[in-house]
């Protein structure tokens, strides 16, 4: 779960293709940006009421994997 979280990106996004040859990883524009991290997710989570869902669905995840 942790790895599909970490690379999720917006759908209008296009991702460099890592096997194409000579990519300049430092030449793309959006390396220049720095990461925006939301680090109260959390309260933000709570703020909108969707705490309780979240955790149903983490739940149920937890019990599909297992």
């Amino acid at each position: 779960m942790r790895n599909v979280i970490l690379s999720a990106f917006p759908h209008n996004m296009r991702l460099p293709d890592p096997s194409t040859p000579n990519l300049k990883i430092d030449l793309l524009a959006e390396i220049i940006q720095s990461p925006r991290i939301f680090s109260e997710v959390d309260a933000a989570v709570k703020s909108k009421q969707m705490k309780s869902d979240v955790d149903e669905y983490l739940k149920a995840l937890d019990l599909l994997i297992e």
